[in-house]
């Protein structure tokens, strides 16, 4: 997705910087939360990220649309 940062992975989750949506990634997790996608935060090299397991195609089609509100 265009504009948002994702480390490299040839795993089955994602492992991104929430920062880049705001400061402590709140709003983010909270709009993830409301179509029941939780998303933990955790701090590495002082910056906070978090990690997503990759779903059904149902279940990311609601990321895609969550982080498409967010970005715009």
């Amino acid at each position: 997705m265009n504009g948002i940062f994702l480390t490299n992975s040839h795993t089955n989750f994602l492992y991104y910087p929430i920062d880049q949506f705001e400061e402590n990634g709140k709003n983010f997790r909270a709009a993830m939360a409301e179509v029941n996608i939780l998303c933990p935060p955790f701090q590495h090299e002082k910056t906070n990220y978090s990690r997503m397991t990759i779903g059904t195609k149902e279940e990311m089609d609601k990321v895609a649309i969550v982080l498409k509100k967010l970005r715009s």
